[in-house]
């Protein structure tokens, strides 16, 4: 375990802290609450910096804004707020700490100093104010330019930048994460608040990739080997040997541009098949990590018998409880991500849309919803197994056999559901299982997705069977079936109605609405049906109501 110590910040603790692609479990970081400035910490560093600490990740933001300096044994300060340890005041100057530099510095060489002489691995982190300040990442315009000024940013990036030079002059052992100013953005929507030192994917991805090369040669076990080429060579040979992660410059937007480019669309398949997947980039680098180190702290995960992980959430509202124990289970396999997120480099928002956040609000009391994400290839696999997992299908298997056990549900009370490729899924397993299924308009021809819409699934060479009719009809005709499979579709849009009409066993829900006239939108448009599909099959019949 690599213990870090992070001071500054959010920028920086966030690096470890917050950041959706921090994907090794390796670290256990500790914060510093609070914009302590190096003198601050310099009065406790024994503190603040316990025993065991490997790495301690900071930056200089809190000296340049406020300037704090100890001169002649008394704090001196820029911050009107700042208090001493033992509560009295601080001296408030007007003015900038490059005006105080010589006091300042040695602070920061007792600072760095006192780490390296416990042998402990520096990191400054070369923040930098960017020039847009907010963006709303959902939609990519400016919000606010204003906070903090254009020039106040210039000033502060003056002096952070002068800083920076300094160590790396005088400290050349302290590792330094640039700061990339190009791709790097405030951002409305990071996953803690609104605020000027949350900022954009990008810079999250990129000041990980610099973290974890600063610190491999201290940690090579704990570390993976990061290795850089273009996508246009992938295919020649073996792409990376086992841990590797690769960071692999194209186009820009690459999965949009892929819809078009064949060649592009032939790299990530290959990445896909040898068992890399995309999550995360940086201007135009994009970061391929192993199927296995897919991590999010929001999902939780089932260790299989093989060895991989199934992906999933638990998700029970307490209004819709009416008993102590869960009644119903619905598993509901997710589809497509939207319009907004269909092309995204972040992993999770292609393998695991937050698709219907108040699902249980609609659903027969004491209902379970457990979502099941579709970790692998580009966009998924289908939940079926591919030329890379060739035992998916059977940790899903495992996995729905555990969570009934787990919660004591009869297996009548048990409905799978998904829409489009989630509903291929849900019925695939609900055949399978002889488990109750409501199946939105679900894509179970592979071949039409890929002469047709220029194989934007990335299932072509990828998946072991594109045509699943016939494995469902198979499933459906072996013996008693006890279980009901409702598929919803609509005949105005032929591609999937037709391919729907193949199977055995099921009912058929056109419905037989003429304004909907595409595959997209046959899941918005068919929700009431949906929903007392899901319900009816909930329902239990002994409580006597009807």
């Amino acid at each position: 375990m690599i213990n870090v110590v992070a001071f500054s910040t959010p920028a920086t603790r966030d690096i470890l802290g917050s950041n959706p692609f921090c994907n090794n479990r390796n670290y256990h970081l500790a914060s510093v609450q609070g914009y302590k400035g190096i003198p601050e910490i310099n009065e406790s560093i024994g503190r603040y910096v316990p025993e065991g600490t490997h790495v301690v990740l900071f930056d200089f933001v809190p000296d340049a804004i406020f300037g704090t300096v100890f001169i002649n044994g008394k704090k001196v300060t820029r911050n009107t707020w700042a208090m001493n340890f033992d509560g009295s005041e601080s001296e408030y100057i007007n003015r900038d700490i490059a005006l105080d530099l010589d006091s300042y510095l040695g602070e920061v060489r007792h600072f760095i100093g006192y780490l390296t002489d416990h042998g402990i691995t520096v990191v400054l982190n070369s923040f930098r104010y960017p020039n847009r300040m907010t963006i709303d990442n959902t939609g990519r315009y400016p919000l606010d330019k204003s906070f903090p000024s254009s020039e106040e940013r210039k000033r502060l990036n003056n002096i952070l930048a002068e800083l920076e030079g300094i160590v790396q002059e005088e400290f050349p052992q302290v590792g330094i994460i640039h700061f990339n100013n190009k791709s790097s953005r405030n951002e409305k929507n990071h996953p803690v608040k609104r605020y000027s030192f949350y900022l954009n994917e990008d810079y999250y991805v990129d000041s990980y990739v610099q973290l974890e090369n600063i610190l491999k040669d201290r940690f090579p076990k704990e570390i993976p080997t990061y290795r850089r080429l273009k996508l246009v060579d992938v295919a020649a040979g073996n792409i990376a040997s086992d841990g590797t992660v690769l960071l692999v410059e194209s186009v820009p937007e690459v999965l949009r541009a892929a819809w078009n480019d064949e060649s592009i669309n032939e790299g990530l398949t290959h990445l896909a098949v040898n068992d890399f997947i995309l999550d995360g980039q940086f201007g135009n680098v994009y970061r391929f990590i192993r199927r296995s180190a897919f991590y999010r702290s929001d999902l939780q995960q089932y260790s299989a018998r093989s060895g991989n992980i199934v992906h999933y959430s638990d998700i029970l509202d307490p209004v819709r409880l009416k008993s102590d124990k869960v009644q119903n289970i619905l598993f509901f396999f997710l589809g497509m991500p939207g319009p907004k997120t269909v092309n995204s480099a972040n992993a999770a928002l292609r393998f695991a849309p937050h698709l219907f956040a108040d699902f249980t609000r609609s659903l027969v009391k004491d209902t379970v919803v457990v979502r099941i994400a579709d970790v692998d290839g580009v966009r998924g696999g289908y939940y079926i197994d591919s030329r890379n997992y060739l035992c998916f299908e059977d940790d899903v298997s495992e996995f729905i056999e555990s969570k009934i056990a787990e919660y004591g549900v009869d297996r009548n009370r048990v409905v799978m559901n998904g829409t489009s490729k989630g509903a291929a899924g849900a019925l695939y397993y609900g055949a399978k299982h002889d488990l109750s299924s409501v199946d939105i308009d679900p894509v179970l021809d592979g071949k039409w997705v890929i002469e047709h819409q220029r194989n934007n699934h990335f299932t072509r060479g990828f998946r072991v069977s594109d045509d699943l009719v016939a494995r469902i009809n198979g499933f459906l005709g072996s013996g008693p079936r006890l279980a009901t499979h409702y598929v919803v579709g609509n005949h105005y849009v032929p591609e999937t109605w037709d391919v729907s009409r193949q199977l055995v066993g099921i009912n058929l829900v056109d419905i037989d609405d003429r304004t909907v006239k595409s595959h997209p939108s046959i899941s918005p448009n068919s929700v009431p049906e949906w929903l007392m599909l899901i319900n009816s099959l909930l329902f239990d019949p002994r409580s006597g109501l009807s």
